[in-house]
């Protein structure tokens, strides 16, 4: 046998267990720690969505600021006019 059959027995080998060598399937376990990543930002996003429409919406009369402190501290004059 030459070495040229040899080299070429030996490629043909090796062709034939990659060939037929079965795939590895990686089964998934369970979620990955991106989908609780995504899941905590959508409920972050959620939540500063309805403190924003909640903060619009509520009636609170104390968030008010008079422009002129001193007219806060004047007494109210009844008008007379008629």
């Amino acid at each position: 046998m030459s070495v040229g059959d040899i080299a070429k027995d030996a490629r043909v080998a090796a062709l034939n267990r990659v060939r037929f060598q079965k795939p590895v399937v990686v089964q998934k376990q369970g979620l990955g720690a991106g989908t609780y990543i995504a899941i905590g930002v959508g409920i972050a996003a959620a939540a500063g969505v309805a403190y924003a429409i909640w903060q619009t919406f509520r009636a609170d009369d104390e968030l008010w600021v008079s422009e002129d402190e001193s007219l806060l501290d004047s007494p109210i004059e009844k008008s007379t006019d008629v």
